[in-house]
């Protein structure tokens, strides 16, 4: 007999097993934002639709080189379409750099950087 084991429980193994491998873990938190109490309840917004799909986990590892986005799913969960268009999208990405940017020239300068 299976147990089912919340998604919640998984992304906690996930990630100690990502740490224990010597990589950085960073949760997205893609739900509701907080908005306030009104009428003693508590008020969630919506997040802005752009951002739907983006992975559960973001994990680095600089020493080996990898940078993972890891969608996390229960037992019998299946990823929305969004979920599946981001992992297409940044599955296989070669190149990766980061800045602290002050305008977007500095992020300009970045991306021109490897060209």
């Amino acid at each position: 007999m299976s147990q089912n084991i919340s998604e919640n429980k998984i992304t906690k193994q996930i990630i100690e097993g990502l740490e224990y491998k010597g990589y950085r873990v960073f949760k997205i938190f893609n739900g509701g934002v907080f908005g306030g109490v009104r009428n003693g309840k508590a008020v969630f917004r919506k997040k802005d639709p752009k951002y739907k799909g983006v992975s559960d986990l973001i994990a680095i590892n600089k020493k080996d080189n990898k940078l993972l986005f890891i969608e996390v799913k229960g037992k019998g969960g299946s990823p929305s379409d969004e979920q599946l268009q981001f992992i297409d999208m940044v599955d296989g990405i070669t190149s990766v750099s980061g800045c602290v940017a002050y305008n977007f020239g500095g992020v300009e300068k970045l991306i021109n950087k490897n060209l």
